[in-house]
């Protein structure tokens, strides 16, 4: 085999879903940890945060893709954390309500059972403890 081959799955590009981190978020910011909006949520709420934005980056292509007319679900089906549904949706009512993101009440569809539609909001910067 020759010295310069490289395996086919191998991919040298890093922070993709080909390479070898799943996802990556820039929650790990200095601005957004001072902000009150992080700063009260709990540690598992906190957790929540990350998968959901895990969901929410997934489903517009890392951003890059405009979802503001489709919006994105996120259940506890769809949550990697080891938590209640009790507790999971105790995290998603602090998440809305800090501003992290909003309830698209109008992208809803209208049948018993259906999954609640989220967009992202900026409102987090403003929130006051």
């Amino acid at each position: 085999m020759p010295r310069n081959y490289k395996h086919p799955r191998k991919s040298s590009r890093r922070g993709t879903y080909s390479g070898t981190s799943r996802y990556s978020t820039p929650i790990f910011d200095d601005a957004i940890r001072d902000k009150d909006a992080y700063r009260t949520l709990l540690p598992a709420q906190k957790n929540i945060l990350f998968d959901m934005m895990r969901v929410y980056y997934r489903a517009s292509c890392w951003d890059t893709q405009n979802i503001s007319d489709t919006g994105f679900t996120y259940s506890y089906a769809q949550c990697h954390e080891d938590l209640s549904a009790h507790a999971f949706y105790d995290a998603l009512k602090a998440i809305v309500a800090r501003g992290w993101f909003t309830v698209a009440y109008d992208l809803q569809e209208i049948k018993a059972g259906a999954p609640k539609k989220y967009l992202p909001s900026r409102d987090w910067e403003k929130y006051q403890a």
